[in-house]
């Protein structure tokens, strides 16, 4: 994935991606009041998450401290259902958006393995979207 990337397109899809996430989630919770509260809060930080550094955002996104820190419980769903998948198609790309700004800083093709790899979890998690 090294060569000619064009960071900046990279992160305008991780942008689209959040963004219809939070238009799913929006509908998804009118129905399903339970996973309200969770995809409520990932939804409101989506933005903020973007400006994490990769251990802030793992720790708190990615192992739920965040949500842990007020009082919500994301293990009470399964990874593979419709709530952590929602979760994940936010969290997935605000993570690779902040591996791209990483990689535009110092060309280290790690970063652009990691965009690989959150986009291959995301398109995980979207097959158990319905």
């Amino acid at each position: 994935m090294a060569g000619n990337v064009d960071a900046d397109a990279l992160i305008a899809k991780q942008q689209t991606l959040i963004k219809l996430a939070k238009e799913g989630i929006s509908e998804y919770v009118l129905t399903n009041e339970k996973a309200a509260p969770i995809l409520n809060e990932v939804t409101a930080q989506a933005e903020s998450m973007t400006k994490l550094s990769l251990e802030e955002i793992e720790e708190q996104w990615h192992d739920y401290g965040a949500l842990h820190a007020k009082g919500l419980k994301p293990e009470a769903f399964d990874h593979f259902g419709p709530e952590i998948s929602f979760m994940d198609a936010i969290i997935h790309p605000a993570t690779g958006i902040i591996a791209l700004n990483e990689y535009k800083k110092d060309k280290d093709a790690e970063h652009l393995e990691q965009v690989k790899e959150e986009l291959n979890e995301v398109l995980e998690h979207l097959k158990h979207i319905k």
